[in-house]
């Protein structure tokens, strides 16, 4: 600038001295002159808003882009929202068009002010990368790769910091450009106007005349050249940064305005001075001076970038930080003409910067040590930050912490509902507040209040207060209120209760309710019975499983791994004031604990007595329990309470009793019984009224006199010193003695004598107290004779029988003789008891031991067993089995015979008679006492079996048949139980050969004797019972394979006959029993055919007929079995509703030789014709009885004939083969 004023000086002398030789050229040559400057003008014009131009798109673009970029930066940082990537992505590409669009104009005016352009190239190179490296990123997240910080910060961060370093260190090379450009703007523009200014003045020399006109132009230009210039200088000082612009030798050759504020020089002082005098520069610490970026640039000659972290000391010696850059300027030919340095303060944003990182630090540390738990979590729950107070209370490492996610830390059953609370805190962008429990590292759980908002970034930030002394606090007020309320309910309790049972029972209940234990008892503890006793017990009613432990036990097993306190007296001695409870949170220790499966125990004393105090007991079953101070201040205040009331209760109960006992004194005397009182010479001094009453003396008859009156004269001297011993010795004395009344009878009575004494110990009276036994001996004799005799003859029943059997068989061993026992058994009672009734059976029982006694001898025992059985036991029969035989044979004839005479029952004569079993007894030693009995009896049936009125001894094989009959009736139930029953069939022909059905009869496949006939074990089962659940087997089994065979065409139609027992058809439930087989089995009813024998049709008619309606209405049939063998009538025959009637095999046997047989086989078809049922004939065994049957119109056979019982396989293949029409004739 100080050039182009000398330059201005100098042209202006030069246009002075030719003005005079120019006058005549000023007129050709001033509209050309014209015409230049004007060109002067609007290129300086061009340049300068060029400049202006350049420096607002490059400071747009510069901005733009770093605002760019730190939005981005944030964005990628922050959010993992797709759809947020998304829309970013499409701003971001917007954006960098704008600033490729800014960088491209700044180039182009670069280019056209003749500008270097190469750092603006690499600027637009810069932008590409770095908009590439952001692509990149984006595009890894949509392709589907997890997006962490630490990627980003790998991706981006480190790229994009040296891009942008560079590109501001490409900013400020530029401003620097485009300030020397200005700086240099009046010397470039001054070059033309010398070339302009040599052609004027070779125009001069031709043409003054233009000269002139030229001199006119150039005062125009250069005034125009001032303003130009102005307008640089302004443009100059506008730029925000301090800018310092000096020569090749570092001298200072401008400053703008804001750089002489900085360096506290001004301009004028400064130019022409070295730059290390104006501008002094030191490190960040502001001790050692460091080169300036100028010395850099002239020495290395290339553009320093920005460079941060300096002090700059200004002229009045204070600092600033600062940030600085220089650029080299060269002129057209390449030579080094200077530096220009800018620098800015950057004091204010360092302090900015301390300040907000102190802010940050001291925030960090208030969350860091924050009494609350705080964390900050990512969207997805993730957790990102978790301060000091949560590790300490989750028990978790800030590492485990960042690989968890929020909802780790929630127990399952809260999980849902804090997924749904903090999905609305995301939504609404509120405040939530709610309790909730966290898990801690060992698994347990506590409650927190949690704190939740989401913050500006989408993050969710949450603060977390342990609620477990607040909670604790609530329970523990909870508790007094309730225990509170308990002791009301006691004091209720003991304000109505006057019995100290119930009162006990009612504290259990209350203590056992508050509490909420799973059982509550109390307990007596005894140290002189040494044992345990429980009084009452309290169970939870919600825990039905837990049993009672109410019971008695032994005071070592009970107080097993207890204190010694507790086990021995010392406890209530030395703890009587101060009651302390004993707690066993663990019942491991203890063996009934243990037996008992309990967890955990209260025990706590109370109501201490001399001997013994209650011990109220609390039990856990289902978990263990740690019991607090206030539930064990509790227990206290209730069994102070009981001890309280049980004290008073205790009171009023030894008032009651003394007041009782006065009583009871005052009309004891006067009791029911005899009382008397004598002096200590048993002279009588008083009795009451149930002495004379017993006695029949009055008092004034016995007082005066010695006791020794009412003696009986039974009991010797010796009795009586016994007796006066022990009253000597103990005080008193009590049994039975016999006394005499005034009456002369003696009586028994108990007596019971007591010495009274005085202070001193003195004997001075004696009281007796007797009852009289008269009426209970004559009971006890009553009973004696009901025990041991038959109430209606008067001989011994069964159990005096058995001991005198004993006695005589003791009696046997020792003298080495026989005995005889004879089991006398009457025929055929029954009838005469059931037609003639009760008394006229009666009355022959006792002419009959009328009769019994005469036959026997007077030592000999007569004895009745039973309804019509008498035994007879004889003794001392010598040692001669013969012998002895004989004469017992002779006794039980005698008997037989005197039995078989006629009686006299009222106005009836009775022939009657009886069957005698005998067996003998001696000395054996290894058999049961009634075994001989046993014997008897056998024999007493073997002689009925030979036809009544007999005798018959025992012998060795009827016990033997009788074994083999009791294991057969055992085996029999084992092959019920054990599947040894089986069916076979035999078939039912119709006459023309086709098999129609078959009979279900049982076979016993016994797995050692083989096959068992039915014949055998029928009968047994009949009478043993067993023959109910055989019929249920048996028509369980027929109805399985009726309906086995209904799946089967060839055997469909098949009916099957089944035996019905009448014991088995008279049970009350028998219809529904069949119906239910049928209805299990799925057998179809009308194949079934029930066979019911004339035996079951004898009694109760009504009830038979109304069974069979009832099955017969579900479509089963029935048949008449053994028709003509037994009793039934042509009047009950009509009645039943029959489908068959079947002709026994005894008929067909000998059908054709017997004219009786074929008689009544005639007689039956023809009935069953009449009646409308079918008639089949069994026992058919050769063809001739076949086509007799058939000539009579039998529609049926079953016999040997055809086939014999089969198995159920060989059956079906008979009846398949049979299923044609073979064998009888048409009918």
């Amino acid at each position: 600038m100080k050039r182009n004023r000398s330059l201005q000086q100098r042209t202006s002398l030069l246009l002075w001295l030719v003005v005079a030789s120019m006058v005549l050229s000023i007129a050709l040559g001033s509209y050309w002159f014209y015409q230049i400057a004007e060109r002067i003008g609007s290129t300086a014009r061009q340049q300068t808003s060029a400049l202006i131009t350049l420096e607002e798109s490059f400071s747009d673009a510069a901005g733009a882009l770093a605002d760019q970029t730190q939005e981005w930066k944030d964005s990628l940082l922050r959010s993992h929202d797709p759809a947020l990537f998304a829309r970013h992505q499409k701003d971001f590409q917007l954006h960098a068009q704008e600033v490729q669009g800014k960088l491209a104009r700044a180039r182009s005016l670069m280019q056209g002010m003749g500008l270097a352009t190469v750092n603006i190239e690499r600027f637009q190179r810069d932008h590409q990368v770095l908009l590439r490296q952001y692509q990149d990123a984006l595009g890894a997240f949509e392709g589907g790769q997890a997006l962490s910080f630490r990627a980003v910060d790998e991706r981006v961060r480190g790229a994009d910091r040296a891009l942008l370093a560079d590109l501001k260190a490409q900013h400020l090379a530029l401003e620097k450009d485009i300030a020397l450009r200005v700086a240099t703007l009046g010397m470039e523009d001054a070059r033309p106007f010398w070339q302009n200014l040599f052609e004027v003045g070779t125009l001069v020399v031709v043409l003054p005349l233009i000269g002139l006109l030229a001199f006119l132009a150039a005062l125009r230009a250069l005034r125009q050249l001032g303003r130009n210039d102005r307008h640089a200088r302004a443009i100059y000082e506008a730029i925000g940064d301090a800018t310092l612009v000096t020569d090749a030798q570092g001298r200072v050759q401008s400053l703008n305005a804001r750089a002489q504020t900085l360096l506290g020089w001004p301009l004028i002082e400064a130019l022409g001075k070295p730059l290390a005098e104006v501008f002094e520069l030191y490190d960040s610490n502001q001790q050692r001076r460091i080169e300036s970026p100028v010395d850099v640039v002239l020495r290395e000659r290339k553009v320093l970038p920005l460079v941060s972290g300096m002090q700059l000391r200004r002229r009045d010696g204070s600092f600033l930080a600062i940030e600085d850059s220089a650029a080299p300027v060269f002129d057209d030919a390449g030579e080094l003409i200077g530096v220009v340095m800018v620098f800015h303060d950057v004091t204010r944003q360092q302090q900015t910067l301390r300040l907000l990182r102190e802010s940050e630090e001291r925030q960090r540390l208030t969350l860091q040590w924050a009494a609350d738990a705080v964390f900050i979590c990512a969207r997805d729950g993730a957790i990102e930050y978790a301060n000091e107070a949560v590790t300490q209370a989750l028990g978790y490492s800030r590492d485990e912490l960042s690989r968890m996610t929020a909802y780790d830390l929630v127990p399952a059953a809260w999980r849902d509902q804090y997924r749904q609370l903090a999905s609305k805190v995301l939504q609404a962008d509120n405040h939530r507040v709610f309790e909730i429990r966290l898990i801690r590292k060992d698994g347990s759980t506590m409650p927190m209040e949690l704190n939740m908002v989401r913050l500006p970034d989408g993050r969710v930030y949450g603060s977390c207060r342990d609620l477990t002394e607040r909670k604790h606090a609530d329970k523990i007020q909870q508790q007094q209120v309730k225990f509170i309320k308990a002791l009301n309910r006691l004091a209720e309790v003991i304000a109505l209760d006057d019995q100290a049972s119930r009162l006990l029972e009612g504290t259990v209940k209350i203590i056992g309710e508050t509490m909420a234990v799973d059982r509550a008892l109390i307990y007596d503890i005894s140290f002189e019975q040494r044992q345990v006793k429980g009084l009452c017990e309290w169970l939870d009613p919600l825990h039905p499983e837990i049993q009672s432990t109410l019971a008695t036990y032994g005071l070592e097993t009970f107080m097993d791994g207890c204190t010694e306190m507790l086990r021995t007296r010392h406890f209530q001695e030395s703890h009587a004031d101060a009651i302390n409870a004993l707690l066993i949170n663990d019942g491991s220790g203890h063996i009934l604990h243990q037996l008992m499966k309990i967890q955990s125990a209260l025990w706590y004393p109370f109501d201490f007595r001399d001997q013994s105090y209650h011990l109220l007991v609390l039990n856990q079953v289902k978990t263990r329990r740690t019991w607090s101070t206030e539930e064990l201040a509790f227990v206290g205040a209730v069994c102070q309470q009981l001890n309280v009331a049980l004290n008073k209760l205790k009171m009023l109960e030894e008032q009651r009793l003394a007041s009782e006992n006065l009583r009871i004194a005052a009309c004891a005397f006067e009791s029911q019984q005899g009382s008397v009182v004598t002096d200590t010479q048993c002279v009588m001094l008083r009795v009451n009224q149930a002495f004379t009453r017993i006695t029949g003396y009055s008092a004034e008859e016995v007082i005066g006199q010695h006791s020794h009156m009412l003696s009986s004269g039974r009991h010797d001297a010796s009795f009586y010193a016994a007796m006066w011993s022990s009253i000597q010795q103990t005080g008193g004395w009590q049994g039975e003695i016999w006394n005499r009344r005034k009456d002369g009878n003696a009586y028994p009575e108990w007596l019971n004598i007591s010495a009274v004494a005085d202070a001193q110990g003195k004997v001075t009276h004696y009281v007796g107290c007797f009852t009289d036994l008269t009426e209970s001996k004559s009971a006890e004799n009553r009973i004696r004779q009901l025990a041991f005799y038959d109430s209606l003859t008067g001989l011994p029943n069964r159990q005096l029988l058995l001991d005198r059997l004993a006695q005589a068989r003791a009696a046997s061993a020792r003298s080495e003789h026989l005995g005889a026992l004879l089991l006398i058994d009457l025929d055929n009672f029954k009838i005469l008891n059931e037609t003639s009734g009760s008394l006229q059976g009666d009355l022959l029982l006792t002419q009959v031991t009328q009769r019994l006694t005469s036959c026997i001898r007077e030592g000999d025992t007569l004895a009745r067993l039973g309804s019509d059985e008498f035994v007879v036991l004889l003794e001392e029969l010598g040692d001669d089995a013969l012998v002895a035989g004989e004469r017992v044979q002779g006794v039980g004839q005698k008997i037989l015979a005197a039995l078989s005479q006629v009686y006299e029952l009222g106005s009836v004569a009775y022939h009657g008679s009886a069957s005698c079993g005998v067996t003998l007894f001696g000395a054996t030693h290894d058999e049961a006492v009634d075994e001989p009995l046993k014997r008897a009896e056998l024999a007493m049936y073997q002689a009925k079996n030979a036809g009544r009125n007999t005798l018959r001894f025992f012998e060795t094989q009827m016990q033997v048949a009788v074994l083999s009959r009791v294991a057969l009736e055992a085996a029999l139930g084992d092959a019920l139980l054990q599947g040894q029953l089986v069916l076979y069939y035999q078939a039912q022909v119709v006459s023309h050969g086709r098999v129609t059905g078959a009979e279900a009869l049982v076979r016993w496949q016994h797995p050692q004797r083989g096959l068992v006939p039915p014949a055998e074990f029928i009968p047994l089962a009949e009478e043993t019972g067993l023959i109910l659940p055989l019929g249920r087997w048996v028509l369980e089994t027929a109805c399985t394979q009726l309906a086995q065979w209904a799946t089967q065409p060839a055997l469909a139609d098949l009916k099957l006959a089944v035996n019905v027992s009448a014991r088995q058809f008279r049970q009350k439930d028998f219809v529904e029993q069949v119906l239910a087989v049928l209805a299990h089995t799925g057998a179809n009813p009308r194949n079934l055919k029930l066979e019911l024998t004339e035996s079951m049709l004898a009694d109760d008619l009504e009830s038979i007929v109304d069974r069979m309606s009832r099955l017969k209405a579900q479509g089963v049939g029935f048949s008449l079995d053994d028709f003509g063998t037994g009793y039934s009538s042509l009047s009950y025959l009509k009645r039943l509703p029959l489908d068959q009637l079947k002709i026994d095999q005894s008929f067909v046997r000998n059908i054709l030789t017997d004219s009786n047989d074929a008689a009544i086989a005639k007689m039956v078809i023809a009935l069953a014709g009449n009646l409308g049922l079918t008639v089949i004939a069994e026992g058919v065994e050769v063809e001739a009885q076949r086509d007799f049957l058939a000539q009579l119109g039998c529609d049926a056979c079953q016999g040997y004939l055809f086939s014999r019982p089969l198995a159920v396989a060989e059956f079906q293949a008979y009846a398949i083969e049979r299923g044609a029409s073979v064998g009888c004739p048409p009918r």
